[in-house]
């Protein structure tokens, strides 16, 4: 019994370990077309570090902001939330959400 809750309390850990080093973006806008996603992409990234924007499928387009890791992606956005530079309804991202690079 002693080693099953040490096996299951090593592996919350490393799951808990793997995931603060996980490479995420901060979703913070999509537009359904590429010329209104790369003006808006543009005017953010006259105030904001690290502006990025990838095909989303079925015809969206998303700007983000990194890659970062988890972690300082939830503190970035937290912090650029609270001084209104992005969106209240802003998100964490991956990678898989993302096609081609714009």
């Amino acid at each position: 019994m002693t080693n099953t809750i040490a096996a299951i309390f090593a592996y919350l850990l490393l799951s808990f370990a793997a995931a603060a080093q996980e490479t995420v973006w901060i979703q913070i806008e999509a537009q359904p077309t590429l010329t209104a996603a790369t003006d808006r992409a543009q005017a953010y990234d006259r105030n904001l570090d690290d502006v990025s924007g990838y095909s989303l499928g079925g015809g969206w387009y998303g700007i983000v902001l990194g890659p970062y890791a988890r972690n300082d992606a939830n503190r970035l956005m937290r912090q650029l939330k609270a001084t209104r530079a992005i969106p209240r309804d802003s998100f964490i991202a991956f990678q898989r959400s993302f096609r081609d690079q714009y």
